[in-house]
């Protein structure tokens, strides 16, 4: 299950957290702010974007880390698989069997054509332009 703002009374048994790219997800919910999109492109020169992202950056770095921070908490105390949306992007299918293998699902039940169908569905579908830096979520150390 996803939360995007976590709730004190949400107790998961299991948890499969997807995380992007902090940077990247901060642009797009900028861009969907600012231009109505995700994938907009926004003049930055010669307009107040510029200011507007400086703030926006500030406010909501320190939102994501806390927010990172309460779930990497939560993981040492419930099984926790994290997923990085930039590998289920490179590689779906790889990724939706190590969920289906950590959600215990029972092979017999999902077949592996299934999954094959959801990667191949979802190629081309919203902005891939894969990530402009690399995170590492264990260290929180931005390259």
């Amino acid at each position: 299950m996803f939360e995007r703002y976590s709730k004190p009374n949400f107790v998961p048994s299991r948890v499969v957290y997807l995380v992007r790219n902090p940077l990247d997800a901060i642009w797009s919910h900028f861009s969907l702010e600012v231009a109505g999109a995700h994938n907009q492109d926004i003049a930055m020169t010669g307009s107040d974007n510029s200011d507007k992202w400086a703030r926006f950056v500030v406010k909501h770095t320190k939102l994501w880390r806390e927010h990172i921070a309460h779930w990497q908490g939560l993981a040492a105390t419930k099984p926790t698989l994290f997923v990085r949306y930039e590998d289920l992007v490179a590689d779906g299918a790889t990724i939706l069997s190590r969920v289906l293998d950590f959600s215990l699902v029972d092979y017999n039940s999902v077949i592996h054509e299934r999954i094959d169908c959801a990667v191949q569905t979802s190629i081309g579908a919203g902005d891939k332009q894969g990530a402009r830096i690399e995170f590492n979520i264990n260290t929180g150390i931005l390259k």
